[in-house]
């Protein structure tokens, strides 16, 4: 039976649905972790471009930046999520984003400033928090030292550190995996850690973007003496 075109439509009918994007950022805006993450990149003008799209895996997402072998991307980079992304996806990838202004302004820092330059008492404490929790480029490079996240899992469980190695318990992904399970902690067997391991990964990184956060502000807020 044809349907009458004039007839009215559902009260429900009226109401706009978001968009998928709009309903992750409406969901994560929920948790602190999310804020604080989008707080520090804006801060930096360094917030990488959101998009809900088809990935392969919708559940998933994926950070994307310029290489040495291309540099069509924006310089913030781009995040990429899958339909049914949720808040702990965009908080993991958002993470990466971080990481990454992070270990820049550690850079800038201890090797970029010029020698006349010494280091204000709060970007020595960054310095020395980031060499200490995330990466001593001032080591070698095979050094326990060098890499403290990875240490980390090492000390907690050698075999399981060893035999993920080559993804979850990798430098980059340590910290965005920690970020998202304060979130919605991982259960699946493929991607478990040990206990602990999470948890202290997450509290050590947002130490660190607390301390650039700070140091960020002081740049910025006029002298008031």
């Amino acid at each position: 039976m044809p349907k009458n075109a004039l007839a009215p439509k559902p009260a429900n009918a009226l109401v706009q649905r978001q968009s998928p994007l709009d309903e992750l950022l409406t969901a994560s805006a929920k948790y602190p972790q999310y804020q604080d993450l989008i707080g520090y990149l804006h801060s930096l003008r360094k917030m990488p471009h959101v998009n809900v799209k088809d990935i392969g895996d919708e559940s998933r997402g994926v950070f994307r930046t310029n290489n040495i072998f291309g540099n069509s991307l924006p310089d913030v980079g781009i995040i990429d999520v899958g339909y049914y992304s949720k808040p702990a996806t965009l908080v993991h990838e958002l993470t990466h984003a971080a990481d990454r202004q992070l270990e820049n302004q550690y850079y800038n820092l201890k090797f970029a400033k010029t020698k006349p330059d010494k280091l204000s008492p709060q970007e020595e404490q960054f310095v020395n928090a980031y060499e200490k929790l995330a990466n001593n480029m001032d080591v070698r490079y095979n050094s326990p030292k060098r890499y403290p996240r990875k240490t980390l899992a090492n000390h907690l469980s050698p075999q399981w550190a060893k035999e993920n190695e080559s993804y979850r318990a990798n430098q980059a992904e340590l910290p965005a995996w920690g970020m998202a399970s304060t979130i919605e902690p991982n259960r699946t067997q493929e991607y478990s850690a040990p206990r602990h391991l999470d948890p202290t990964l997450a509290t050590e990184f947002t130490i660190l973007m607390d301390m650039a956060n700070r140091l960020q502000r002081s740049y910025t807020m006029p002298d008031m003496r």
